[in-house]
């Protein structure tokens, strides 16, 4: 019998439950957005506004009218706190924490009386190609009220301002003022203690990826914090040195060699669905299908580093994945029956046995005393990033590469859940009960907070 992360506990442990008043305001702000409601009288939220329950309801992305018109709502402040269900870009966590953080007084005062939506406003009409992606450089957010309050509410605060410095007001003009302050009172309330403001962010936007057209990966130089390693004189020395890693030169390799270029943006992205790109003066596309230029990317702009001590777990991983396209219920196995097991299936073909045999002739290679940079090029391409160590300091190359790593290297569940939590559910979603068992046990014993994705 199939089952769910959720339901195994793994997702949505930290969400906000949503019932009565709240659910009339989540509601409104729903209908605005999207035109639509949900019939639930309870449910639970992530800190953008997204519920398991109504996704079962309205189905996926329900949130959105477009893949370029996310909304967000916020009818609790509770919601700073929760997780994010499903990251569409690498932005989303720290742009919807910005809205929090700036703003938390305003959205505490609000949400006792409306809830709170917006836009996620990236002003691209429409995403027609993942070139649109590169036009991405900022995120606006204005959060506004269905019913007029945060206007209304402002409109009364001022009108009571204007009165305390000019008591005159009271009786001008057959005191307009006063009627005007008596309407908005009694739409609205005394509001004179709340923290009514503009709630509004603008959000630059560097490098990132989106789960877009099959997963997009945009490394991009801004000019300020981030530089991609820009050619200097030791780059061909370093290089050449990776040349002994590669299988030779590539238009990346020519790229990173040439002085001259003013290229400052590289995207890696998937051809099979998006067939190929077009490079310019300022960007350079790589195909994730190109596992060659992708890792004289990632190794050239000092990003990751080969690690021979990862060659042990990985060598365990594939065992398990061998064992489990063999239909082994791997995940309930001691450790005797586990080698039995093992043993049992050593005539079994599958690429998880070809991968782990792969290894051990590397680690072989590696007794009789061979450096790595003299062997590696031996390995198959997936054994080669599995054995690398995402060593950038910069927490947004350092994500982004580990969630790159995780598409490459088979059985990364542990990355998956860190970075892609979309993916993990449609791969868990199609795997088969045995296969589903070992991916929750796996993932139930580890503690995502304790997980250095650095080292």
């Amino acid at each position: 019998m199939t089952t769910t992360l959720e339901q195994e506990g793994i997702l949505g442990r930290n969400l906000v439950k949503i019932d009565g008043d709240l659910v009339k305001n989540y509601n409104s702000c729903l209908k605005e957005v999207v035109g639509k409601e949900t019939a639930l009288t309870s449910f639970r939220i992530d800190k953008r506004g997204e519920s398991p329950e109504i996704e079962d309801e309205l189905g996926k992305n329900y949130l959105q009218n477009s893949s370029s018109h996310r909304h967000l709502i916020i009818v609790t402040p509770e919601q700073q706190s929760a997780e994010l269900l499903h990251e569409e870009f690498s932005f989303d966590t720290p742009l919807i924490d910005k809205i929090y953080e700036h703003h938390l007084p305003a959205i505490s005062a609000v949400t006792r009386v409306d809830g709170l939506a917006s836009e996620m406003d990236d002003k691209i009409s429409t995403y027609e190609s993942l070139e649109d992606l590169i036009l991405i450089k900022n995120i606006s957010v204005e959060l506004h009220t269905p019913s007029g309050f945060i206007t209304a509410a402002k409109k009364l605060k001022e009108d009571i301002r204007q009165l305390k410095n000019n008591p005159a007001l009271l009786i001008d003009n057959d005191s307009a003022l006063v009627k005007e302050i008596y309407a908005l009172a009694q739409e609205i309330g005394d509001v004179r203690e709340y923290a009514i403001e503009k709630m509004s962010i603008s959000f630059p936007v560097s490098s990132f990826y989106s789960r877009l057209f099959d997963g997009v990966y945009i490394f991009r130089e801004d000019g300020e914090k981030r530089d991609i390693k820009r050619p200097t004189r030791n780059i061909r020395k370093r290089l050449e040195n990776l040349k002994l890693m590669t299988k030779g030169y590539s238009e990346v390799y020519e790229s990173l060699l040439d002085n001259t270029s003013d290229l400052k943006t590289f995207v890696i992205y998937n051809p099979k669905k998006n067939g190929t790109m077009e490079s310019g003066p300022n960007v350079k596309f790589i195909p994730r299908n190109n596992p060659e230029d992708i890792a004289l990317f990632l190794l050239s702009k000092e990003f990751v580093a080969y690690d021979a001590d990862k060659a042990d777990q990985q060598i365990a991983r594939l065992e398990d994945l061998h064992m489990l396209a063999g239909g082994y219920d791997v995940a309930s196995l001691s450790a005797e029956e586990r080698s039995r097991s093992l043993d049992a299936c050593k005539n079994l073909k599958t690429p998880y046995g070809r991968l782990r045999d792969d290894l051990k002739k590397f680690k072989r290679q590696l007794g009789k005393g061979f450096a790595v940079e003299e062997i590696i090029n031996n390995l198959e391409w997936e054994n080669r990033f599995a054995l690398m160590n995402v060593t950038t300091n910069d927490l947004l190359f350092n994500k982004m590469t580990n969630h790159l790593l995780a598409t490459l290297v088979p059985g990364s569940y542990e990355a998956t859940l860190q970075f892609n939590q979309r993916h993990l559910e449609n791969t868990f979603k199609n795997a088969a009960p045995h296969e589903q068992q070992y991916i929750s046990k796996l993932l139930r014993e580890i503690d995502n907070k304790k997980i250095d994705y650095k080292k």
